[in-house]
């Protein structure tokens, strides 16, 4: 490999590995704050009205995390029968697929 390849190469490495290090910080930051905020908010919050805001929150960032992913836009799944996407194939839930019962084989 040539010199100059070489140390682009390098270059390349090394910034991702800086990038990869801040974001583990980041997250060791965000991680260590959390149980601060959490103790914080207990003392104002029942513990009911805290786990309520936090399951309506979670979904809420996911969705907006998924939009990012997806350059803002909502990605449809494609539909199909419910047998198509395996529902109902285990533990005995054939009633809940609207088929006959079959065993593990699928006879």
């Amino acid at each position: 490999m040539p010199p100059a390849q070489s140390q682009a190469v390098s270059s390349s490495s090394s910034s991702s590995q800086q990038l990869a290090l801040g974001a583990g910080l980041l997250v060791v930051a965000v991680w260590g704050a959390n149980f601060t905020v959490q103790k914080a908010l207990f003392e104002v919050l029942p513990p009911g009205a805290f786990l309520f805001a936090r399951y309506l929150l979670m979904p809420l960032c996911a969705a907006l995390l998924l939009m990012h992913a997806n350059g803002r836009r909502w990605l449809r799944l494609p539909r199909g029968t419910q047998r198509d996407r395996g529902v109902g194939q285990l533990g005995g839930g054939e009633a809940l697929a609207g088929g006959e019962p079959r065993d593990h084989a699928g006879n």
